[in-house]
């Protein structure tokens, strides 16, 4: 019993039941961060990866991870600085102490070092199983986040140690001197301490030896408290310090060695969040509640004021002239009978020349041509990644000679950090290494549409195979042209969010002669065109000759406007016709206008010089991740992720069909529709026996939101049928599709892929039904 007692009342135990006890919030971002590293939370979107997987120019070894060890280490001195306000004068024998903080912060470590210990754990088994990394690697990274850390720990504990001081040195004397007969009251009665101190028996003191708690009754009250406010001043030092690093750190974000891991950045916000709710707590006590909504409540109206509407913008469009009016009668207008008509023309025009352009490249191909529509849906870097692998397995294959077997083509894929070991611009075996031999599939192809992350992938294959294209970018089947979309987009993004739009939102840059804010969209626009060599950094209007000659298929965006759920059509070329339902009967009900002409609508606004990196952007906007593109009409309008309405792209290719169907009838032996789907497209029904009191209340919006994609392919299988009826049963679909080597091990959707995910998404391109599904489609096009 006594030993159970003196473990009890030990002090490490002491602070750790503390705070379990009170100030819950010092808790609450251990709790997150061992959530983020071991996988349990936001490993759907890839948000562990920022810890488990940090990459700092480019690279993940031992200086990415000795930066996220500096951060977690001034994370965690932040942490006991907090504490130490907080809570030290609940222990007034620290006082009295030589080192006080330091020797609080040692037995305080119980938390932290389970952390660290669970940190470690799970990086290994990551970067062991999901990245494929060699032991010495392995070793050199969790080497650089214990250096990191213990770097940090010990040039902030020397900082204290240099200005922290005791009760001796408070008073001026020396450790052999009495402070209790120097500080008496004057009638020569000893003032009692805290009644309420926690009781302690036992400390480690800065040797690592058990001590016993000497009594400190006889200590006036007034000179323990005087020795913690001289420590708190120091603390306050040091939290200043780290909110001067955070805006630092937002105005270099243009500057790639500035650019930290985005977990070193969180861990520095969490740090500096920890800081002021301690600090707001210390001063307010006993009121935290009622000021805590009060500050919520402010916040909530001051949110309302312009002066703090930071809203994103679509770079390229003008803001300062009159907003274009976004009223029922303006959309009505612009998909008039007439403005219909003459777009249909215009399209019919860009028809004719794809036709010319299959006669002068298949001259001896006796059959009429299959018009090719790529569809490509949503799903994050991995949907991009997919969809440009694929792309390159098919050309591979109509490069062969008719009757080759499907033999030594290109491997499964290289990860990102194999690529360096190749020659740059090579070309795997079997590759066509960006020859135009044999029919091609943008040759065949189009009409271009899709959601999010698979759009970034037909965006950027569609600029390889472009004729006359810039000689600098890579052949369009070598494994540096799909790697460019499995690149990290995540971490810049994420520091972008800690560092800037959450404390320096003000930032300006330049572009076609406007001005517009730096934030993560901007980052993201940026990151996506380093890694595509500046292939896409270009408004739509550069693409516009080239679509109408057909010397590359067009692209149509559909964003949605999440104000009334309509599509935004962002195209080159006049869409008036998508805008509404072609074949609708006035007389049975005269159909809503569901889309808007992105060119026709912000004409006035400047839209050719829309930025092609914004409106891809705007095309894959999931929530949270990127903000919403406010557009200058009247009412104010935003738009977020085509997927939110068609994660497929499907709704376009299918109206087309409808509006082109005569033409189409009499110049091509059909369609085929090519769907690059980021994922399965028959998901496993889910068993919901056994719910939780907590699944059970959010099950309902939940379920809705994880099976968006499946009420999707269920309305979109009708589309389908209809689009093969307008055209007398001359439709193929050809689906492709991701599927992972284990079902436990999906890619996540998310900006981050790793090396086991690249490698698993390369190798299901060959799977045996995407295989059969391409042979068929190679069948179709000869």
């Amino acid at each position: 019993m006594n030993r159970l007692q003196g473990l009890l009342y030990a002090f490490p135990v002491q602070l750790l039941l503390l705070h379990l006890k009170k100030h819950h919030f010092l808790l609450l971002f251990w709790v997150m961060l061992a959530l983020l590293v071991t996988s349990v939370w936001g490993q759907h979107y890839g948000v562990n990866y920022l810890f488990l997987d940090p990459e700092y120019l480019g690279e993940v070894d031992f200086l990415s991870f000795g930066i996220i060890g500096a951060a977690l280490g001034a994370f965690t001195m932040t942490w006991n600085i907090t504490a130490y306000i907080l809570h030290a004068h609940r222990f007034p024998f620290l006082a009295t102490l030589h080192r006080p903080f330091m020797v609080f912060m040692l037995n305080n470590a119980i938390i932290p070092v389970a952390f660290l210990t669970l940190y470690a754990v799970h990086l290994v088994a990551f970067q062991r199983d999901a990245e494929f990394t060699d032991w010495q690697l392995i070793a050199a990274q969790v080497l650089g986040l214990f250096t990191g850390m213990a770097v940090m720990v010990l040039l902030t504990g020397t900082y204290f140690f240099q200005t922290n001081k005791d009760i001796w040195q408070i008073l001026g004397l020396r450790r052999d001197d009495d402070p209790v007969a120097v500080h008496m009251d004057a009638d020569g009665q000893q003032p009692r301490t805290n009644l309420y101190a926690w009781r302690v028996d036992t400390y480690f003191s800065l040797g690592l030896r058990p001590r016993i708690v000497r009594s400190v009754e006889h200590y006036d009250i007034a000179l323990i408290q005087r020795v913690y406010r001289q420590h708190h001043g120091n603390a306050v030092f040091i939290e200043i310090a780290g909110l001067a690093i955070l805006f630092g750190l937002a105005l270099g974000i243009d500057v790639p060695f500035l650019r930290l891991p985005a977990g070193a950045s969180i861990l520095v916000l969490f740090g500096v969040l920890l800081a002021l709710s301690g600090a707001f707590s210390y001063w307010i006590r006993g009121w935290r509640a009622a000021l805590y909504i009060v500050l919520i409540l402010a916040l909530n109206l001051l949110m309302q004021q312009e002066l703090f509407q930071n809203r994103n913008a679509a770079y390229g469009l003008d803001y300062t002239v009159p907003a274009a009016p976004y009223t029922l009668d303006t959309l009505i207008a612009l998909s008039s009978p007439k403005h219909r008509a003459a777009d249909r023309a215009h399209w019919q025009h860009m028809l004719d020349r794809w036709a010319d352009k299959q006669q002068r490249l298949h001259p001896d191909n006796p059959r009429k041509p299959k018009l090719v529509l790529l569809n490509a849906s949503g799903g994050g870097l991995r949907a991009g990644f997919f969809a440009t692998r694929a792309m390159q397995y098919i050309d591979s294959m109509l490069a062969l000679p008719p009757g080759t077997p499907p033999s030594g083509l290109s491997p499964a894929g290289a990860s990102t950090r194999m690529l360096s070991a190749r020659t740059p611009g090579s070309a795997p075996p079997g590759s066509t290494s960006g020859r135009r031999a044999g029919p091609q599939l943008m040759d065949r192809s189009f009409l271009l549409s899709g959601a999010s992350g698979g759009m970034l992938g037909l965006a950027w294959y569609r600029e390889l195979c472009r004729p006359k294209r810039d000689t600098l970018l890579p052949p369009s089947a070598s494994p540096e042209a799909r790697l460019a979309m499995a690149r990290d987009i995540l971490n810049p993004v994420g520091f972008t969010v800690v560092v800037n739009d959450l404390f320096v939102p003000w930032q300006r840059f330049e572009t076609a002669g406007q001005r517009y804010r730096k934030d993560r969209a901007y980052v993201f626009e940026r990151i996506l065109h380093e890694h595509t060599q500046g292939a896409l950094d270009h408004p739509i209007s550069a693409f516009a000759e080239a679509e109408y000659r057909q010397e590359i298929p067009a692209l149509v965006l559909s964003p949605t406007i999440i104000n009334d759920g309509r599509r935004l059509f962002i195209s080159p070329q006049p869409v008036s016709w998508l805008c509404r339902p072609e074949n609708a009967s006035a007389a049975i009900r005269l159909p809503q206008v569901d889309g808007v002409d992105f060119r026709a609508f912000f004409r006035a606004q400047s839209a050719d010089s829309l930025r092609m990196g914004s409106a891809l952007r705007m095309n894959a906007t999931f929530p949270y991740i990127l903000p919403n593109a406010a557009l200058p009409s009247d009412p104010l309008t935003e738009v977020m992720d085509a997927g939110l309405r068609d994660n497929f792209g499907l709704t376009v290719s299918t109206r087309f069909v409808h509006n082109f169907k005569d033409w189409i009838r009499a110049n091509t032996s059909g369609v085929v529709i090519v769907e690059f789907r980021g994922h399965e497209q028959f998901e496993p029904i889910a068993d919901y026996r056994g719910q939780t009191f907590l699944e059970k209340l959010f099950s309902p919006v939940g379920n809705l939101f994880s099976n968006w994609s499946e009420i999707q392919d269920y309305q979109q299988d009708f589309l389908i049928d209809y689009a093969a009826e307008a055209l007398g049963g001359r439709l193929d679909v050809v689906t492709l599709e991701y599927l992972p080597s284990q079902a436990q091990e999906k890619a996540s959707v998310s900006l981050h892929l790793t090396d086991r995910e690249v490698r698993d998404i390369a190798a299901a391109v060959e799977l045996p039904h995407n295989r059969a599904e391409i042979e068929r489609l190679v069948a179709l096009l000869r």
